[in-house]
Parts: C-alpha cells; sequence; structure tokens
C-alpha cells in the first residue's frame, strides 16, 4: 500500500501483476494495517524509520535503481529575500554547493516535464566529479 502516485508507477512498471492500494496514514496505522493483513507490503521512508527509532520495521532498503525518490527529496532549504545581508551571513555556511546542484538539476527536469508535486515523476541528481 501506498499514497504515492511516483510509487505507484515504479512499481507497476517493474511489477504489473501486483495490486497497489491507495491508504494513508502515520507509520504506526501503516504498520499496523499490514499487520492485520489489509495489505501484503507497504513503502515507508527509512529515513524516517530511522528518526523515530523503528527501524527493524524495515525488511528491505531499495537502491535508486529499484524506486526513485521524489525530486529533491531529503533537501532542506532556506529562504530569505536577496538584500537581506544579516540573514544570509548566517545561511551561506549552511548551504551545501554539490546539494544544490543536485536539486537546481532535479527541479529544472521536473520543469521540462511541467510536472508538480502530484505528477508521478522521480529523480535522482548526482554531481560527479569528471
Amino acid at each position: 500500500g501506498t499514497a504515492s502516485l511516483r510509487r505507484q508507477a515504479q512499481i507497476y512498471a517493474k511489477n504489473p501483476g501486483v495490486r497497489c492500494i491507495n491508504f494513508r496514514g502515520n507509520v504506526q496505522t501503516r504498520l499496523r494495517k499490514l499487520r492485520d493483513g489489509e495489505v501484503d507490503a507497504t513503502l515507508l521512508a527509512y529515513a524516517g524509520l530511522r528518526r523515530m527509532g523503528m527501524e527493524e520495521h524495515a525488511t528491505q532498503v531499495l537502491d535508486w535503481d529499484q524506486m526513485l525518490p521524489a525530486i529533491a527529496q531529503g533537501a532542506i532549504s532556506f529562504q530569505c529575500t536577496s538584500d537581506d545581508q544579516a540573514t544570509l551571513k548566517y545561511l551561506r555556511p549552511l548551504s551545501h554547493q554539490p546539494t544544490f546542484d543536485a536539486v537546481t538539476c532535479e527541479r529544472a527536469f521536473l520543469a521540462s516535464l511541467d510536472g508538480n508535486c502530484k505528477t508521478p515523476i522521480a529523480g535522482q541528481a548526482e554531481v560527479s566529479k569528471s
């Protein structure tokens, strides 16, 4: 079970014989539905399980070739006006250029496909030395 169209599209592309059940809920609710047999499997963010101290519920961690994340998944963004020098002074050291470049690339890819947060488009840019 998953409520994500992006995840459903990737599941169907690799496993056309399965049926995805659209369900929502917090982690505990989803795990209860799994335990109660409402679904045979569910996809949960491992980072969320780790943050909650519930890693033992992960039976497999998927690699990028198995399931691509949403565009800019996991990136943290700060925003302020361009002329706010006092705030920019504090934000500049927090910026990570390779992450900024990767997210910029992913967002350009999404825009070129006229995508948004509701379209099942996945992507993962990676900055490499060439």
